[in-house]
């Protein structure tokens, strides 16, 4: 089976052989047929020499020969030998390799097909491998491609030689060899060179817009007929040098082989070329370029200003649409632009604006450029003109660039105005001076301080230098304002002395970091701490020219009463008021306008007297207490009831009728009679309050004296007894101690005097006091202690020096605690006197009460027609007699104190009134009304015996010896204020230690981490304001019981619960910035409140008013002196007996009680 197959793949192989054999026969038949019919097409093109389309058909006769002979040839041969049906088998092959041997012939054909798989033979299967083993061995050795003929290989080599020779003969020849080039290039024009060359001229250039150019064209040969120059647009935005169509334009002869072309202003960038016609093409120059060029100019730019950081602006942005530029000097600019073109350089330029500006003065920025954009950053230092300068590299540059104003703001200074004090200034004993400055800047602050030194002292050298102080700023918000800051100025920490005055002034600066901080500053104020002497001098004055003023506006009330009653008389004889009547009216209203105008200077005069000795903290407290009670007594004086009488005079006076003037001058007597009466009490307290005061002046006096001998004997103890300039000076200042000794002794005198004049001389335990008292300015007076001090203290002597000092200061102290016993002892006699006689008058009435009760018990059972009706009427006569008397007693005692208050005086006054209405209708045999206004009369009494009986606890739970002034208890409030303190001292001291803690605040710089050093101080602080808003606490539960319902002034509630949240913070240990301003508010509030209470105290529009809110109408105030000439006009009446009837009698009386309600009203 082997056999059979090597001989099949034998027979294949000769079957391809004899393929590949006479296909390659074929393709050199083919090459051989091509290489003819290019060489007969090259040669009829070299003869010819054709144009386009002859050579056309030359390629497409060559083309088609070459295609048909490869068609024909050897792909036909192929298609035959290998996909045809006909292609020859192998058996064939077998047959013609058999019959090429003779001793074969078709025995391999016979013997493949005998043993050939899938065929059955009949006969022996044996016999046919026999025979095909035979054959087998017969072709093992034989060769069968002897079948390929040798023709082919023949015919192959000849076609071969052929094609060689043709394409020799193509290749070998030029013009063969050219004209098969032009065959192959068909659709090319192959004309012969022309006769010229044109060139044109400029190759390239470089035009500003709107210049003439000239194209030049030059030929070299011959000249052509037809020559013309063509020119095309170039847009600038595109690379193309194709974009437009080229225009032909006639050229102008300037010489034999020279033409040109001149052109206007030129717009675009052109490209142009020289064009003539040979045969049937077009011969053209060079091509040349003009490049139609702009002057660098700006087409963008962005500008952008960064203000100084200080100044928290927004960034500013500008265009090249708006470019004229605002902002603060120091604005830092960044600019960014793009030009028309590529630049080389740039730059920017300013110009100071000013009419002095010169070349020197301009600023040049340069740029940095890259291609076409350029950019660069610059400061504003000052207003300018500018505009940018563009260079090109042809050096060309901006023609009339276009112009933008720079205008740089400059940082205004700051302002301050002092509004708190308004000029120099006194600070009393505590030293504290409250500052309250308005600042203002147009972007904030960055430091106030208080500059101050001394310039005038008793103890020490002036300053030539100044000290400053450095005041906490509050936030502010971005943008700048103004700012309102409170500061406590604290001299103590400077040491300041009696008499030492202070020159001062504050100074702010702004946060320009630029150009540096500005700074502005107040006038210079001096402030100054006045000596006791000068104190009591100065409120001794006020005192005597208040009484001075008192006792004339009595003086001139009482001569204006005398011409109000004698205008009276004269206006009920006549019928129609006379022309002098109403100008005597008219001069009286200005009269007591007059009067009401000085006592109201009387009145401020107090209080700034007041407030004198408060602020230096040398009244004790019962005596502040009654100088303010005299101050309210004062405005009751000027009170609205007499404002009122005076308007309605007034509008008497322009209606002019007789009724309405005798009605109008009865209101204003009674007021006026009021007003001379509330004047007299006035004086009368101001006289026994002159005795209390005078009291306080010489105990602060002696311990002053006592306390500045102690520290005189402290320096000389420490001092050398060598040292002649010390012991001068020791020297001097114990003779000033002898010289207010000489004048402390004159005061007590003066006292002794006020003493006898008020009979205190009568009280024997303050008599005592003040005996003791002048026993020890006897010891003194006698010995020369001081003065002898001061003499040993000269010459050295200093051990008795001491011993002298000793004495004289034990004196002092002596002296200081006589007297203060004594005023203890005045007040405690005053005290019990008021109490006593008050509480006989609550006796008294109490027995009127009980009596009016059983009194209307008795009428509600009578019967109107009964004969018990006149014993009721007259009893009830007695009883008002009984209560009016009462009445004067509580008048006259409230010369003396004002503890009988105006709500007493309205209770009596209603009960009276009550008692009256009760008789009118007893008279009108009306038992039921007379019932009704007697247990009105008796609530009435009962509710003038409620405020006694609390006005009397009130004084008996008073401890006379007790509240005695600061200095005189070593017990302390909480917070550190010392308890017989004011409340406005107290609130002071307040504020001056808040001042202390939003200070330590500030140099804690409690922001983020704390140290432990820190926590430890923030702890301390923490205390600090514990104590305070205890202080504050107290001080608004005080408020409220001296106000009632009433709000208290200065928020003081608001400042504690800020003081609670404030404190929370510090035990948390995070302070915040919102925990600063907190505190800075507290501080304000508290100087607010301090403020507050000085316009209370002091305002001198104040009104008093009572504290208690009443739904109902109040009586009015008790008018004795009314309803005494009420009861005389009924008096009159019973007594004349002008014979009136019964009803007309009491239609008069009733008609009089109608006039005086009305003149109560």
């Amino acid at each position: 089976m082997n056999a059979y197959q090597t001989i099949l793949a034998r027979l294949r192989a000769t079957r391809r052989k004899e393929t590949l054999t006479l296909v390659a026969r074929d393709g050199l038949s083919a090459l051989a047929v091509s290489a003819t019919a290019a060489l007969v097409v090259a040669s009829v093109e070299s003869i010819a020499h054709g144009g386009i389309p002859f050579r056309t058909g030359l390629a497409a006769f060559w083309a088609i020969a070459t295609l048909g002979a490869l068609a024909c040839l050897p792909l036909w041969t192929l298609w035959k030998r290998t996909l045809a049906t006909s292609r020859p088998s192998l058996d064939q092959i077998a047959l013609r390799v058999g019959n090429a041997y003779p001793d074969i012939r078709d025995r391999l054909l016979n013997a493949l097909q005998l043993v050939a798989p899938g065929k059955s033979i009949a006969g022996s299967g044996e016999l046919a491998q026999a025979a095909f083993a035979e054959v087998e061995h017969a072709v093992g050795m034989r060769r069968f491609d002897v079948i390929i003929e040798r023709e082919h290989r023949r015919r192959m080599l000849l076609a071969f030689a052929a094609a060689v020779a043709s394409l020799g003969l193509l290749l070998g020849i030029a013009p063969l060899r050219d004209a098969g080039y032009r065959v192959l290039h068909w659709w090319e024009r192959f004309i012969p060179p022309p006769p010229f060359v044109l060139h044109v001229e400029p190759r390239s250039a470089d035009v500003l817009r709107n210049t003439p150019a000239t194209i030049t064209v030059t030929v070299e040969g011959i000249v052509p007929a037809d020559l013309k120059l063509y020119i095309r647009d170039v847009p600038e935005w595109s690379a193309s040098k194709e974009e437009g169509r080229a225009e032909p334009y006639p050229l102008r002869q300037e010489a034999p082989n020279r033409y040109r072309l001149d052109l206007g202003a030129l717009k675009n960038s052109i490209e142009f070329f020289a064009a003539a016609s040979w045969y049937d093409q077009e011969v053209r120059s060079n091509q040349g370029r003009i490049v139609v060029s702009d002057y660098p100019m700006v087409r963008a730019f962005q500008l952008r200003v960064e203000q100084p950081r200080y100044a928290q602006r927004p960034p500013l942005l500008y265009d090249e649409t708006n470019a004229d530029v605002v902002a603060l000097r120091g604005s830092t600019a960044t600019i960014r632009l793009t030009a028309n073109k590529d630049i080389a350089t740039a730059e920017l330029v300013m110009v100071p604006l000013g009419d002095s500006t010169t070349a020197s003065d301009t600023l040049r920025v340069q740029l940095r450029t890259a291609g076409s954009q350029a950019e660069g950053r610059f400061v504003l230092q000052r207003s300018s003109i500018w505009w940018i300068v563009l260079r090109d590299a042809q050096g060309r540059i901006t023609p009339d660039p276009l112009r933008y104003t720079l205008r740089v703001e400059q940082d205004a200074s700051p302002t301050i105005t002092l509004i708190e004090p308004r000029g120099d200034a006194t600070v009393g004993r505590d030293a504290l001076l409250p500052l309250r400055v308005s600042i203002s800047d147009d972007y904030g602050f960055s430091r106030l301080v208080l500059k101050s030194r001394l310039v005038e002292s008793r103890f020490a050298l002036p300053e030539s230098q100044w000290r400053t102080t450095d005041i906490p700023l509050p936030s502010l918000e971005p943008g700048g304002g103004t700012l309102e800051v409170p500061y406590t100025w604290n001299l103590n920490l400077l040491g300041i002395s009696p008499q030492d005055k202070y020159e001062f002034y504050l100074e702010v600066f702004d946060n320009d970091v630029v150009s540096g901080p500005k700074s502005a500053r107040t006038a210079t104020l001096r402030v100054r701490l006045p000596s006791l002497e000068e104190v009591f001098r100065q409120a001794q004055q006020a005192q005597q020219q208040t009484e001075r003023q008192l006792e004339e506006v009595k003086r001139k009330a009482e001569e204006l009463a005398r011409s109000m009653d004698e205008l009276h008389r004269d206006l009920l004889k006549q019928q129609q008021p006379s022309w002098q009547t109403e100008k005597s009216l008219e001069n009286a209203l200005r009269q007591q306008e007059q009067l009401q105008q000085k006592l109201q200077q009387a009145q401020q005069q107090l209080q700034e007297m007041t407030k004198l000795l408060n602020e230096n903290r040398v009244l004790s407290p019962e005596t502040l207490q009654k100088y303010m009670e005299l101050q309210k007594l004062l405005q009751e004086v000027n009170s609205d009831e007499l404002r009122r009488a005076m308007e309605e005079m007034q509008r008497a006076l322009k209606q002019l009728t007789p009724q309405d003037i005798e009605r109008a001058m009865r209101n204003f007597h009674f007021d006026e009679e009021q007003l001379r009466k509330n004047i007299e009490r006035s004086i009368a307290l101001l006289k026994r309050i002159q005795v209390q005061q005078k009291m306080d002046e010489l105990q602060r006096r002696a311990e002053q004296l006592e306390q500045q001998q102690q520290q005189l004997e402290r320096q000389a103890e420490n001092t050398n007894p060598n040292d002649k300039a010390a012991r001068q000076e020791l020297a001097r200042q114990q003779q000033e101690l002898a010289r207010q000794q000489q004048e402390l002794q004159e005061e007590f005198r003066q006292l002794q005097q006020l003493a006898q004049e008020a009979r205190l001389d009568q009280q024997k335990n303050v008599q005592e006091q003040l005996r003791q008292a002048a026993e020890q300015l006897q010891q003194e007076q006698a010995e020369r202690s001081m003065e002898q001090s001061s003499s040993d203290l000269e010459q050295g002597n200093f051990d008795r020096a001491r011993q002298r000092m000793q004495r004289s200061a034990e004196r002092m102290q002596r002296f200081a605690e006589a007297i203060k016993r004594a005023r203890q002892e005045m007040r405690a006699n005053e005290m019990r006197q008021i109490a006593r006689q008050m509480q006989q008058a609550l006796q008294d009435l109490a027995e009127l009460s009980k009596e009016q009760e059983r009194l209307a018990e008795q009428t509600q059972q009578l019967d109107p027609n009964s004969a018990m009706m006149n014993r009721t009427m007259q009893r009830q006569q007695q009883l008002r007699e009984q209560l009016m008397n009462l009445a004067r007693r509580l008048d006259a005692l409230a010369q003396r104190t004002p503890a009988i208050t105006p709500e007493m005086a309205r209770q009596l006054g209603q009960a009276l009134r009550k008692m009256q209405e009760a008789q009118s209708s007893l008279e009108q045999r009306n038992n039921y009304g007379a019932c009704q206004m007697q247990q009105s009369a008796m609530g009435a009494m009962n509710q003038a015996m409620n405020q006694m009986q609390a006005m009397l606890e009130q004084m008996n739970g008073n401890n006379p010896g007790e509240g005695e002034g600061e200095g005189e208890s070593s017990q302390m409030r909480p917070g550190g204020m010392q308890p017989g303190a004011s409340f406005m001292q107290r609130l002071m001291e307040a504020a001056g230690m808040q001042q202390q803690i939003n200070n330590a605040m500030q140099q804690l710089g409690a922001n983020g981490e704390l140290t432990q050093d820190q926590r430890e101080q923030l702890g301390r602080i923490a205390a600090q304001q514990g104590r305070v808003m205890k202080s504050i606490e107290e001080l608004a539960r005080e408020e409220k019981e001296a106000l009632g319902k009433r709000k208290a002034l200065g928020d003081l509630d608001r400042i504690t619960q800020d003081m609670k949240e404030v404190l929370a913070d510090m035990q948390s240990g995070t302070v915040t910035p919102e925990t600063q301003r907190r505190m800075e508010r507290i501080l304000s509030r508290l100087l607010d409140a301090s403020r507050s209470m000085h316009e209370r105290d002091y305002e001198k529009t104040r009104e008093s008013r009572p504290g208690e809110d009443v739904v109902r109408q109040s009586p009015s105030e008790l008018r004795l002196k009314a309803l005494e000439r009420l009861q005389r006009y009924r008096d009159i009446l019973r007594t004349w007996q002008l014979g009136y009837t019964k009803d007309y009698e009491q239609l008069i009386e009733r008609y009089m009680e109608q006039l005086q309600r009305r003149r109560n009203k």
